[in-house]
């Protein structure tokens, strides 16, 4: 029998594949060079996810932001490579516009 995810693995699943499509998508766009997976997942923990648990606490928050996380993606993390949503770049790009800083240029 299938014991399901718990809310924390199961976020922190979505988090990994929305980092992953979002490095791949960046990387073919010649995007934010600088960002690492570590950075991103750092970001959208904090930000993302963050919001959720401190407006409605821990149990109901990580579902909330489990459900957010589920719809930036296409398909599953399990199912297909990772690909984000339409929603999912919109929100990624509002990430990292906002709240990744870009290296200063000389």
């Amino acid at each position: 029998m299938k014991k399901p995810l718990t809310p924390v693995l199961r976020a922190a699943l979505y988090r990994r594949a929305v980092a992953c499509a979002w490095l791949t998508l960046c990387e073919r766009q010649h995007r934010y060079p600088q960002l690492t997976l570590s950075t991103l997942e750092s970001a959208i923990a904090t930000e993302l996810e963050g919001f959720y648990l401190r407006q409605h606490g821990e149990e109901k928050g990580r579902q909330i932001a489990c459900a957010l996380l589920e719809d930036l993606m296409e398909a599953g993390p399990l199912k297909a490579a990772p690909s984000l949503s339409f929603l999912g770049l919109a929100v990624m790009d509002e990430l990292c516009a906002r709240h990744i800083t870009a290296p200063v240029l000389h």
